[in-house]
């Protein structure tokens, strides 16, 4: 399957809402991405399809969730409290940009996506 047909399978069973973030259709958005935003908070932002992140080496320690191992982007922009996720082991990268404030609720919510939508990519 190509990219583009994962990430909108991926993309369309996003929920409309993730607590307080609703999700909506910015004109001049990326393709293949989703954003959500909440009066007051930064925006959650996620987009399929991504390379590789470059701070990502074999061995780098990553966080699980659930079935999906995330790996966390080193560094937080100045004046930005969001954080930079990808999830690996599936068939296409899923980078997921996120207020701590979102905390584990956002991304088991993303994760459960991807493993409904997404092949496994794990040899183990």
């Amino acid at each position: 399957k190509n990219t583009k047909q994962v990430c909108e399978k991926f993309l369309s069973a996003l929920p409309d809402s993730m607590e307080q973030w609703k999700r909506t259709e910015e004109k001049d958005a990326p393709k293949m991405s989703a954003t959500y935003i909440a009066e007051g908070l930064e925006p959650v932002v996620m987009r399929c399809g991504v390379a590789m992140p470059k701070d990502y080496q074999p061995g780098t320690k990553l966080t699980q969730v659930d079935n999906v191992p995330w790996f966390s982007e080193p560094g937080v922009a100045r004046g930005s409290t969001s954080g930079r996720w990808f999830a690996l082991g599936h068939e296409e990268i899923v980078a997921l940009a996120m207020p701590q404030s979102a905390g584990d609720m956002v991304i088991t919510k993303v994760s459960t996506v991807i493993m409904d939508t997404m092949k496994s990519t794990d040899r183990n």
